[in-house]
Formats: structure tokens, sequence, C-alpha cells
């Protein structure tokens, strides 16, 4: 969706991207005026099942990449399950000025990354840099066992401001530290000013 304004996703069952893809994309044209923004966009209630090696996002509400001012604001992804079965990219990359994600449920098994919703800056300037970005009340499992499980992410490549993250649940039951000591806990990634996230253990 190159210039979704107002947009309504909501109610459908997802699957099927392949490696270099993803289900669902907002984004805009590069800008000049602001005839050019992609808006007030709604995803709620569907159903993304990713289970191809090096796909990318189930949905990404943001500029494509690094090359280009593509700016996506006023943004919501809430009450949509995700079931991630592959080492994908991760659930939704939050690239979009006030945006919020909430209410989401999210399954990683077997290989999966445990990604779930990586926020974070893209597009070339003079785009600006994502601001206001909610993310809130979701539920995320993983039974993978990792060393470091991250499932939520601000500014990982590139930095945001006023990131606020909290009332999140994670489990992840089999993760344990290195030879097998206690359970290693799951925490929030936070390169970004504004609100500390509260991190908490499973």
């Amino acid at each position: 969706m190159s210039l979704a304004r107002t947009a309504l996703v909501s109610n459908n069952s997802f699957s099927g991207a392949i490696s270099g893809q993803l289900c669902i994309k907002m984004h805009a044209p590069v800008y000049s005026t602001d005839a050019d923004l992609s808006y007030f966009n709604l995803v709620c209630a569907n159903k993304f099942t990713v289970g191809a090696a090096g796909s990318q996002s189930a949905i990404e509400m943001c500029p494509q990449t690094n090359n280009a001012d593509e700016r996506v604001e006023d943004s919501i992804c809430e009450r949509n399950w995700f079931v991630n079965t592959a080492s994908a990219t991760g659930s939704i990359t939050a690239g979009s000025t006030r945006m919020t994600v909430r209410n989401n449920v999210a399954s990683f098994v077997t290989t999966a990354n445990e990604l779930f919703c990586n926020a974070e800056r893209r597009g070339t300037a003079p785009a600006p840099t994502p601001d206001d970005v909610w993310i809130y009340s979701n539920s995320i499992y993983t039974d993978v066992n990792r060393a470091q499980n991250r499932p939520i992410r601000f500014g990982e490549t590139n930095p945001i401001t006023n990131a606020i993250c909290y009332d999140n649940v994670f489990w992840a039951p089999n993760n344990v530290q290195a030879g097998g000591n206690a359970p290693e806990s799951m925490h929030v990634y936070v390169n970004a000013t504004g609100t500390v996230p509260s991190t908490g253990t499973p």
C-alpha cells in the first residue's frame, strides 16, 4: 500500500510470505508535500502466519528502506495474532510517527526469531525520526532457548524518540542461561530517548 490513508485492514488471514517478502507493507510516496503522507491507518483482528525462513516482518508501517523519505504517521496495530514458525525478521516493524501497537498476541515456535516488534527510524533525511511510539498490553510467547530474548526493540539500528512500553507479557519457558543454569529473563532493547521501558521478567 503505497499511499494508504484512513485504511482499515481487518478480519483477514495472511500466510505464505516467502523469503524476502512480507504480508502487509504500508508506506507513502517520496515526500514533497503533506499530500504525500500516509496516515490514519488501522490493522486489527487479523491472523498472520509466517513460516518461510528469511521472510520479513508480517507488517511494516514505515518507509520501505533508508533510501527515501516515505513518511508514515498516526498508525495503529491492534488485536492481531502472529504465528511465526521460522527465522523471520519479526512480526511488526513500527517506523511511523505517533504509532500504537497494543493488545496483540504472538507465538514463536520451533526455530523462530523471537522479535515481536522493532520500532526504529527508516527513510533518508528529511524524513522525521519516529516519535511518540506506544507498545503496550501485548502477549508474546517463544519456545526458543536463546542467550538473550529481546522481543521488543526500540531503535536497534536507528534511534527513535519518546518511546513508551508497558504492560506487556513475555513468556519463554525453555529459555535458560548457558550451562542450563537459572532462566534468562526476556527484556526490551532500548536505543531511544523518552520514557525508559520497564523490562520485567518472565
